[in-house]
This record gives structure tokens, sequence and C-alpha cells, in this order.
């Protein structure tokens, strides 16, 4: 059976971000078996993460062949070079990280489409256009923005991330966006529990998904509640140690 167009990625992922029950997880190991894994657990989407992971440019390549539903590639910061390889690669989505200023997000999210719209440089001998066999790659381009809530600036100027056309949807960020308030880890502290709810009311009014990050299904279900409407659950990793941790723990009860 034929893959899904690149176009038709794109769109799932737009619906899946918006449908209120939407859940993915990070990966940052490096391979491809824990995209094989993600997918037969039945993820919506997963992040191929190069800020915090183990991934190289490479490794989104990896991801779009392993996985079989759409890939979100979060670069380390939100450069024309970063967007440009790993859309390249295949990522229908870009996770642009550390915005910290409306100048910073206009430029970010220039990187993410071709002339005269934006600066993305063009090619279509590439994973992302079939390696040229896709002639309606190109025109139909629309990679998918999702801005990461994990600043100050973020946390006090929601509005200004939610009100451009261009952005698809806002993930936070809990523990970078606790250190930037400077609460660190802290996240029943006022300060903090007010800058979640401000991004949440920012993106309901302007009917923007809004994600985040859940250590644990509790957490998840917490934010589900709150009216998250994407979740990624942990990452491979983290996912993989408390699998272990667990069974080790069963074993040496007496």
């Amino acid at each position: 059976m034929a893959r899904l167009g690149f176009s038709d990625l794109q769109q799932l992922l737009r619906d899946s971000l918006a449908h209120g029950a939407s859940v993915g997880t990070f990966i940052g190991i490096a391979g491809t078996i824990s995209y094989e894994l993600a997918a037969l657990a039945g993820f919506d989407w997963v992040i191929c993460d190069l800020e915090h992971g183990e991934n190289e440019f490479s490794n989104v390549s990896a991801a779009v062949v392993s996985f079989s539903g759409p890939v979100i590639a979060r670069v380390s910061s939100a450069s024309a070079e970063n967007v440009s390889r790993v859309l390249d690669r295949g990522s229908v989505g870009v996770m642009l990280p550390r915005i910290s200023s409306k100048a910073e997000l206009d430029l970010a999210l220039l990187t993410l489409d071709y002339p005269p719209v934006g600066i993305r440089g063009v090619a279509s001998y590439n994973r992302s256009g079939s390696w040229g066999h896709d002639k309606q790659a190109l025109a139909q381009a629309q990679p998918v923005a999702v801005v990461q809530a994990e600043t100050r600036w973020a946390a006090e100027n929601p509005d200004e991330i939610v009100n451009n056309p261009r952005v698809d949807a806002v993930f936070v960020g809990p523990l970078d966006l606790s250190f930037s308030l400077d609460v660190p880890r802290d996240f029943e502290n006022p300060i903090f529990v007010a800058a979640l709810d401000g991004i949440l009311r920012a993106c309901k009014a302007a009917k923007v998904p809004v994600g985040i990050l859940a250590v644990d299904i509790e957490k998840a279900k917490t934010y589900r509640s709150m009216g998250f409407d994407f979740i990624a659950i942990g990452s491979d990793s983290t996912s993989l140690l408390g699998a272990f941790t667990n069974q080790l723990n069963q074993l040496k009860e007496k």
C-alpha cells in the first residue's frame, strides 16, 4: 500500500492536534526501533528531538521511514538552515523552541515556506519532494508550525503567538517555562500556574490547538482535564527506563 503523501500527512497532523485527544511522544534515541515501537503502540505522531536528543539530521529520515504517521522535528534552534534540513528530510511539522520575541517568531515562521511567502530554499530532489516524483509537492507544501511556549516572553505575550495566522499549534515545555519564570520545577507555584492558565486561555480564545509535555499518565490526565488538546507523554528513553525500573522493583518485592 502506498504511503500517504506529505500534503495528506500535514493535514492529518493538523487534524490530530486539534481534535482534543491526540497523543505523541518525544524520540531522542538515534535509530529506527523507537519509531517502529511508537507506531506499534499507536501514537498519533512522534517528535524527532534534535534539541535535546541524540538525533542528527539523518535521523529525521529514519523517523519518516520507520513511523507510519506524521513526524514533527524539534530543531535545536529556529534557524533557516535547521528548519530547511528537517523539512527536506521529510518531517511534516517543525517544533520551534525558545522563542523570546515577536521578531524571533516572525523570522522563524518565514523559514517554513517557499518564496514568495517565506524564505525556505527550493529543491525537489529530496524526500519531501518524493525525490522529484511528486510534481505537486512544492506547490502543496505547508509544514505544520508548532511554537513552543517555554520562555518568559511567551508566557507574558501568548496573544502575539496565537494571533499569528501561520502558527498551527502551541506546545508548552513545563520544565523550561518554570526555569524561565525563576520557579524551577515548582509546578504548583502561583507564578507558573498563572502563566499556564494565560497560555491556555489565549489558545482557546484564538482556537489554536495547545499541547504540553506530561511526564506520566496521571499528569497527562490532569492536563487533558485542564483543556490541553494534545499531549506528549515523556520520551522513548524515559519510558524505557521506567519499564526497566518497574520490572526490577516488582521482582525485588518480597
